[in-house]
């Protein structure tokens, strides 16, 4: 057993102790242990171990306009500085070929 696979156990075990109070705390505390498993996403390495990886997802991306101006004009200034030095190269091997 791997670190994650122990420390999902002592996860587990931890949810237990804590669920002993109320029920309504119990299934609160089963339902964020779902969510936690949930999340994580288990590969199998080829020496047979557990690989454990958290699932992200991005719902949200705030970003004011004045950010968004700026993030587009380097990207054109880069677009731009990288068309003339693809430029240069492929003029170069274009009067290699004589053309």
């Amino acid at each position: 057993m791997d670190t994650t696979e122990k420390q999902i156990n002592e996860l587990r075990e931890q949810i237990t102790q804590m669920a002993q109070g109320s029920d309504r705390q119990t299934l609160l505390l089963e339902h964020i242990y779902k969510l936690l498993l949930h999340s994580l996403e288990s590969t199998t390495t080829k020496d047979g171990k557990r690989k454990y990886h958290l699932r992200t997802k991005v719902i949200d991306f705030g970003m004011t306009f004045n950010s968004t101006m700026d993030v587009a004009l380097k990207w054109t200034v880069a677009l731009f500085v990288w068309g003339i030095i693809i430029g240069c190269i492929g003029g170069f091997f274009l009067s290699l070929l004589g053309h």
